[in-house]
């Protein structure tokens, strides 16, 4: 929850305290039963909190709190009931003129929670709003990114040399097309793009000879993921993709033709405010079975850092989901000019960033002497994000372009037997 729904929460929990002082200093003279009806729903919210947070949660992993997007408004709306009532019940008289003034601050107090929860849906509704367009943009941004160029269709594809009648890149003319552009690679990996730039991808099931007209694979990634893939080849150039429910049933077809994959260059001559520091890894603790990556990706403008961090252990021949780096501030603790010395707040604890070279850094974790200081390298292992990318024409497009392409990482990495450090 934000600040607003945090703070009205904790009053409607707490709010039992001023109404039980309201009728502990003569509050008889008002409706005594509102006082105690009203006191006592705040002490079983209070009740009911202890045992969510003291007694439920720790026997769920990751607990989502749901409950409360229902009990915020729940305690809005009687608050405000009976912030109403206290108030027209505490009519002026000038034997219990100090109570009154005190029901009516208490009445105060109680409409707080109703204009606190508005304003937290409010920014909740605006937040969502944000990240919905950040979430576009995501899909927007990596499909450019991927497309820039032939070295990044390279990259981020594998090659399509268009060694027989399957590799390529294939493009649908029709207004209504389920997939509007189908990718696939020399090794039978496919992606399926939507009009809205977002993928899935997937594999074929075997490695059919080549000039088979028909080839069927599986989505492994996304939200539809399991959804069985049929492509056929009607004519030279010209390609059907059949999408299946787990049923059987149809879901779509489409039609697409062979064409020449787009491009989305940088574009020239622009003003770079930003530097790309670059991306610094290291791989440690490796026992033969799993190993521990852990990579830094920094840049800068002027005097000012910024940064993503990603550390996570990976067991090889496994496909390790949900890889997402973490935003870092550095901030310098040392004379910038002329020695880099940035400390991070990473999920793993604080730490110090200490520049050996322009291809080195040393890592030391303050916040748990006992861990290891590493030394990381100029380039990446593992999943790639992408974020060397980034734009670098302002500070302001570059921040959001990061923001947006690490909001939610799609990204999948079938860990292999050996790994490379790719070096940028």
């Amino acid at each position: 929850m934000n600040l607003p729904l945090v703070i009205a929460y904790l009053l409607a929990m707490f709010a039992w305290i001023p109404l039980l002082l309201i009728k502990a200093s003569g509050g008889n003279q008002i409706d005594t039963r509102r006082l105690r009806n009203a006191s006592l729903l705040s002490i079983a919210l209070l009740v009911y909190e202890a045992y969510m947070r003291f007694i439920w949660s720790p026997t769920v992993v990751a607990p989502m709190r749901l409950d409360l997007l229902m009990l915020v408004p729940i305690a809005a709306c009687v608050s405000a009931y009976y912030a109403i009532q206290i108030w027209r019940d505490s009519t002026p008289k000038e034997s219990y003129q100090a109570t009154i003034s005190g029901a009516r601050w208490v009445s105060v107090i109680l409409l707080f929670i109703p204009f606190l929860t508005m304003l937290g849906f409010f920014v909740v509704g605006n937040r969502s709003v944000q990240m919905n367009q950040q979430l576009s943009d995501q899909s927007r941004f990596e499909y450019e990114m991927r497309f820039r160029n032939a070295e990044t269709v390279q990259r981020f594809f594998g090659t399509t040399k268009e060694t027989s009648q399957w590799s390529g890149y294939f493009k649908s003319d029709q207004a209504e097309a389920a997939w509007s552009e189908v990718l696939i690679n020399d090794v039978g990996h496919f992606w399926l793009f939507r009009k809205d730039h977002s993928s899935h991808e997937g594999q074929f099931q075997a490695k059919d000879a080549s000039d088979v007209l028909i080839r069927v694979g599986n989505l492994h990634i996304g939200p539809i993921g399991g959804n069985k893939i049929e492509m056929r080849m009607r004519e030279e150039g010209e390609l059907q993709v059949s999408e299946f429910l787990a049923n059987g049933n149809l879901l779509a077809s489409t039609i697409l033709r062979r064409s020449t994959p787009p491009s989305f260059p940088e574009k020239e001559n622009i003003k770079r405010e930003v530097e790309f520091v670059g991306s610094f890894t290291v791989k440690f603790d490796d026992n033969g079975k799993d190993f521990a990556l852990e990579t830094v990706w920094l840049w800068r403008f002027k005097a000012g850092y910024w940064g993503m961090h990603e550390r996570q252990r990976y067991a090889r021949g496994q496909t390790s989901e949900f890889n997402n780096p973490r935003a870092i501030q550095p901030e310098c603790v040392e004379q910038c000019k002329n020695k880099l010395a940035l400390q991070i707040h990473t999920d793993f604890g604080n730490a110090v960033l200490t520049q050996i070279d322009s291809d080195h850094w040393r890592l030391q974790y303050l916040s748990n002497p006992q861990e290891p200081v590493r030394v990381l390298q100029r380039g990446r292992y593992g999943v790639d994000y992408g974020l060397d990318l980034a734009p670098v024409d302002t500070k302001d497009n570059n921040q959001y372009w990061i923001s947006a392409m690490t909001m939610s990482y799609r990204q999948s990495w079938k860990v292999p037997e050996t790994i490379e450090l790719n070096s940028f």
